[in-house]
């Protein structure tokens, strides 16, 4: 072989050895900087904006209901073209049902990997904003599964000071508690050394971190205790606008972390240090709660099931003033466990295929425990609790989710498989819990638009409001104007419900077109011959389905979170992007950090 073939052979072999390793390190950038998974699943991002790649939700939904409510006997059946009133407001109340539902998009621009590791805010901005917030009791602590103002501080210590590089998951939760902190301090705390614009720009900046640090695909692939607490904080923020696909998808990630370190079992938490056994404790409460709340709007089984956890719930706080809260925690998780057993014992498909005397004997025993539960929670004595008033209005909803459970429980009462069949029980449930919601419902709008979307995310989004379809079931069963007196006054508060939040929309306009289609039947039935008048027919079980789903002033913006432009395709595409990674390689999962 002459000098030059050797050369020529040697140069393609160099070639092929720098365009493999061209090759190897844009595949590890691509894992370092989350902003390339958005480049390499664009196709993907783009369904998801479009609602094609969306969260497949279960059955039954609250669409659900209203669409075998539309069917009784009594109304139309629409296969024939009949003209009347009625008719016309049966075919706009399936219009209604089967509205599509809006897909909550975002066009809007993040820091990349490399800007969310450059501190974003002077580090004698954090120390004064940090000296502001300790000052008083803060309800990012009692909220949050953030103990103490320990971590805080290191967390700001090793993003200004670092002796060693921070991960993302700490930067996330540094910039989240600042942005929730900032947030407190303009809602509560009278400051003239820095002005409210001032404060509004730290707000936005310490936004925009935190965002970029929940579309990292670090938070979705390595289980560890800051991931877990950046995906929390983000939780809270998007179930406070009623955002069940983020919430559901953040709540997978978070979900599957706590079970890889085994956060659901006693076991673990004896092996740690008593106060990180205690963060870790409450940290995978908050998520289990989280999981447990989407099961009856979704109609999907929970992501953490019960049988598979033995740890204990968080201790009672010997502080008076935290106990209430701590309480709050203990009780709502057993609350929402019930509602996720209602959904597995009645309404699942497992469910199904139950004999009847199996149905009848889970309806008792649910609905005892959750009396109980009430009885629990209204004992609770919450006067000397950090911002008690913040308590009181917080969870006033809990009276309307109460019977609004306790009607849907009832609901599968029923022992004929007549559309109309509503038991006695089941129907004074479903009136306590409209009445409850006809009371709640002035002070809560006399506080404004944030108090009144707390209120909607409880209503439709935590809870369901089958009370709303079960007397509209009544109403037309039995031409019953009271029950069309009740349907029309809760109707009418719906519309200023609708305005405070865009995710109960469909909800609230499925109601409005059961209260029309009631009245047009009420309407009908008076002006027809009485022996032309339709009666009940008790002919044999066809059960509803669930859900789709004077204070001194506060400004319950608060709790709101100003991330309306909360979306979840930097979520899904970095768990997409490293799909086949985790599965392939097999990372390495990091302990408590």
């Amino acid at each position: 072989m002459s000098i030059h073939e050797r050369l020529d052979k040697l140069e393609k072999t160099v070639g092929s050895l720098l365009a493999s390793n061209n090759h190897v390190g844009n595949q590890e950038r691509r894992l370092e900087d989350p902003s390339s998974s958005s480049q390499a699943g664009e196709s993907s991002q783009a369904a998801w904006e479009t609602g094609q790649t969306c969260l497949q939700r279960g059955e039954p939904l609250f669409e659900g209901q209203a669409d075998m409510a539309s069917r009784m006997p009594q109304l139309p059946t629409l296969e024939t073209d009949e003209l009347s009133p009625v008719a016309d407001e049966v075919r706009n109340l399936r219009a209604a049902i089967h509205h599509p539902t809006a897909t909550m998009t975002s066009k809007e621009t993040s820091l990349d990997a490399k800007q969310l590791r450059t501190p974003q805010l002077p580090a004698s901005v954090v120390i004064t904003l940090l000296q502001i917030l300790k000052k008083t009791p803060r309800l990012l602590f009692v909220m949050h599964p953030i103990n103490g103002w320990d971590y805080v501080e290191s967390l700001a210590q090793r993003v200004y000071f670092p002796v060693e590089p921070i991960s993302t998951g700490e930067l996330t939760v540094f910039y989240g508690i600042l942005y929730n902190g900032i947030r407190e301090i303009l809602e509560q705390d009278q400051t003239s050394h820095i002005p409210t614009p001032q404060f509004k720009h730290y707000q936005d900046v310490c936004y925009k971190a935190f965002r970029a640090g929940v579309q990292a695909h670090e938070l979705y692939a390595v289980p560890n205790y800051a991931n877990i607490l950046a995906l929390t904080i983000a939780i809270l923020d998007v179930q406070f606008q009623g955002n069940l696909e983020a919430q559901w998808h953040l709540t997978s990630a978070a979900a599957r972390h706590c079970l890889t370190l085994g956060y659901h079992r006693e076991s673990t938490m004896q092996h740690l240090p008593p106060e990180e056994a205690k963060s870790c404790r409450r940290l995978f409460w908050h998520v289990y709660l989280s999981s447990q709340s989407m099961v009856l709007s979704l109609g999907k089984a929970p992501l953490i099931h019960e049988y598979d956890v033995d740890l204990q719930l968080p201790a009672t706080d010997d502080d008076p003033s935290l106990a209430p809260w701590n309480m709050a925690l203990n009780l709502f998780t057993k609350f929402f466990t019930l509602q996720a057993n209602v959904y597995k014992n009645l309404y699942s498909p497992f469910a199904a295929s139950l004999p009847p005397e199996s149905r009848l004997a889970s309806v008792e025993e649910l609905s005892t425990t959750l009396r109980e539960w009430y009885r629990t929670w209204s004992a609770l004595d919450y006067s000397l609790a950090q911002h008690s008033k913040v308590f009181h209005v917080l969870f006033s909803p809990t009276k309307v989710a109460y019977y609004s459970l306790l009607a849907l429980i009832y609901r599968a009462s029923a022992t004929s498989s007549s559309i109309e069949d509503v038991s006695e029980e089941c129907f004074t449930a479903a009136r306590e819990g409209l009445e409850a919601h006809l009371s709640l419902y002035p002070p809560m709008s006399a506080m404004g638009a944030g108090a009144l979307q707390l209120y909607a995310v409880w209503v439709f989004t935590r809870s369901t409001f089958t009370p709303y379809i079960i007397t509209f079931v009544h109403c037309i069963s039995h031409a019953d104007r009271d029950d069309l007196e009740t349907l029309r006054k809760v109707a009418d508060t719906l519309d200023e419900i609708a305005a405070a939040t865009n995710s109960c929309e469909r909800q609230v306009g499925v109601c409005r077109a059961l209260h029309r289609t009631a009245q047009a039947f009420i309407d009908s039935n008076q002006t027809r011959p009485r022996q032309d008048q339709m009666t009940p027919c008790h002919d044999g079980v066809v059960h509803l389905p669930l859900q789709n789903y004077n204070q001194e002033p506060f400004d319950w913006d608060l709790l709101q979170s100003s991330m309306n432009d909360w979306v979840v395709e930097g979520m899904m595409t970095a768990a997409v992007n490293l799909g086949s990674d985790l599965n392939a390689n097999g990372p390495h999962y990091s302990e408590h950090q």
